[in-house]
């Protein structure tokens, strides 16, 4: 029997969740189990992604002080983060979404160039933090100081009430996103004076007749401009940085990286953990961002459930940067707890692995034992997205983002790599958080490429 999944992909856009503030991440300076079953492959038929099919709008205020101002151009900011080139946003945003999803410029009469989505404002006022009323965790009385000013300046170059689609009085995470871009620094990376990007809300504030950045349907993105330095040693903020602090505001997707700093959660290997920091050779911090874990993508939309319920030989798993690529979801006898599988690849967005090793990187199967009782991967003993490692548990650790090893694939050169992962495998296995067996026993695992192939026995 050959069992034909065909592998479809659309994008649903979902209500905006509460408010609180959602920052991004510090920058980083076995048992061999046999089946005996029939050689039989699970083919997967490939259907060409549609064209982008749908859009947020995104407007980007520039925010300048007395004593600093914006120093990248306009036209610029709008090609970082509304281009399709390679290293822009927008491209970046195409490629994880299978060419289903981009941003548009908001339409507005601001900045150099009408309709670019770029609008810069002037608070006439010092940079404010450090200050009594900006707390060194860089985000302090945002809202207040600069938000909510900037915003009474920019109204008189944007029509807010145009974005009201569904005409209910309030702009919805789905019909608008509002950036800000404060002159000065990024205190992600330790650049003062500067604000800690981040995600938030703010109840009460209507403009045009309609609530914007409401908290439950709203949000706003903000980050500092400059990385690092202020000369020519620092760079402007990252589409790394930009892509994570949307993740949480057109996406409503959680942090994946421990939030309390005990360990690392999916570390690298997600653009919701400290994946938002890929990078290829020779580039900055932020440039190559990593692709999301699958779960992030499952819940973005990019991607719709495949579930695998017989056991079978020879699956063909295609690489994440391939257009049609698919992610196999193996289900538990625990309705909150599974398994999704999915092929890292070298190139695309995924090539921003080399911030693990500062080595190459070749790609793998990325195992997830995900738990949606869980809402945080705050508990290392139980994440909501766990990278089942190959060869360890450095992530369950501070301080390592983890490593090449830590997927699965034959070759891998670690001394505790086994090449399975069994219910009575180690390091990592299949059992339920509760100690259970699930019965699920992956192995024959092939080299990492383009496509990968594995045994799958329940």
């Amino acid at each position: 029997m050959k069992l034909f999944i065909i592998i479809c992909f659309t994008l649903f856009l979902i209500g905006c969740g509460g408010g609180g503030s959602d920052d991004t991440p510090a920058q980083p300076d076995a048992n061999n189990a046999q089946t005996n079953l029939p050689a039989e492959t699970i083919s997967i038929n490939l259907l060409e992604a549609p064209l982008a099919s749908s859009q947020i709008p995104l407007v980007v205020i520039l925010v300048d002080f007395n004593d600093i101002k914006i120093s990248q151009a306009q036209t610029s900011w709008s090609q970082q983060l509304f281009g399709i080139a390679q290293g822009q946003l927008n491209n970046y945003f195409l490629e994880v979404s299978q060419n289903t999803f981009s941003f548009s410029p908001a339409l507005e009469t601001g900045g150099d160039s009408n309709n670019d989505g770029i609008i810069q404002v002037d608070l006439g006022v010092n940079h404010p933090n450090p200050s009594p009323t900006f707390p060194d965790n860089g985000i302090g009385n945002f809202d207040t100081d600069i938000a909510i000013p900037a915003l009474s300046i920019a109204d008189a170059n944007i029509n807010f009430s145009a974005f009201d689609t569904n005409t209910n009085g309030i702009i919805e995470q789905n019909e608008l996103q509002i950036m800000f871009i404060t002159a000065g620094g990024e205190q992600a990376t330790g650049l003062m004076p500067g604000i800690w990007a981040h995600q938030s809300c703010i109840n009460g504030q209507n403009f045009d007749s309609v609530s914007i950045m409401q908290c439950g349907s709203g949000t706003y993105t903000v980050f500092g401009e400059r990385h690092f330095y202020f000369d020519a040693r620092g760079n402007y903020a990252s589409i790394g940085i930009m892509a994570h602090e949307l993740g949480h505001g057109a996406f409503l997707l959680p942090d994946l990286y421990d939030t309390d700093g005990s360990s690392e959660g999916i570390g690298g290997f997600g653009l919701m953990g400290s994946g938002s920091w890929g990078l290829k050779v020779n580039e900055d911090p932020g440039a190559t961002p990593v692709h999301m874990s699958a779960w992030s993508k499952f819940q973005s939309g990019f991607l719709i459930k495949s579930d695998i319920n017989i056991s079978s030989n020879n699956i063909l798993i295609t690489e994440t940067e391939q257009l049609g690529h698919q992610v196999l979801r193996i289900n538990t006898q625990d309705t909150k707890e599974y398994f999704l599988i999915e092929n890292r690849s070298k190139y695309g967005y995924d090539a921003g692995l080399f911030m693990l090793d500062h080595a190459v990187f070749n790609g793998g199967l990325a195992i997830w034992h995900i738990d949606e009782s869980k809402t945080t991967n705050q508990n290392e003993n139980n994440k909501l997205v766990d990278l089942e490692e190959a060869d360890g548990f450095h992530l369950d650790t501070a301080g390592n983002q983890g490593n090449r090893t830590n997927l699965f694939y034959a070759g891998n050169i670690s001394p505790t790599y086994t090449g399975v992962l069994t219910p009575i495998s180690t390091p990592a296995n299949t059992n339920l958080y509760n100690n259970t067996s699930t019965n699920i026993s992956i192995s024959n695992i092939s080299s990492s490429g383009s496509i990968m192939h594995i045994d799958l026995h329940l």
